[in-house]
């Protein structure tokens, strides 16, 4: 599957917008870009199907890891430590 032909209209932080390929999006900010794409319900097309589950997936992992380490260095044994 490929993403040739595929532009999406970004709206920037400052206000302008304008039209980036998929590819380029994919590759920089690839969870919004996901979000986005399961919002307007495109995770179904070829150019989106063979990734977006990946990153989704992925996402979670890393949220799971992050929360998993600050309970791991706030907690000892069920209580909170101060000053952690």
């Amino acid at each position: 599957m490929t993403t040739r032909g595929w532009e999406l209209h970004v709206r920037w932080k400052d206000g302008s917008a304008n039209w980036v390929a998929l590819k380029d999006l994919k590759d920089s900010c690839h969870v919004p870009s996901a979000d986005c794409s399961i919002a307007n319900d495109l995770q179904d097309e070829p150019a989106f199907a063979w990734w977006v589950p990946h990153v989704i997936r992925k996402r979670k992992a890393i949220i799971c890891k992050v929360k998993s380490k600050h309970w791991q260095r706030s907690h000892k044994h069920g209580v909170g430590c101060p000053g952690a």
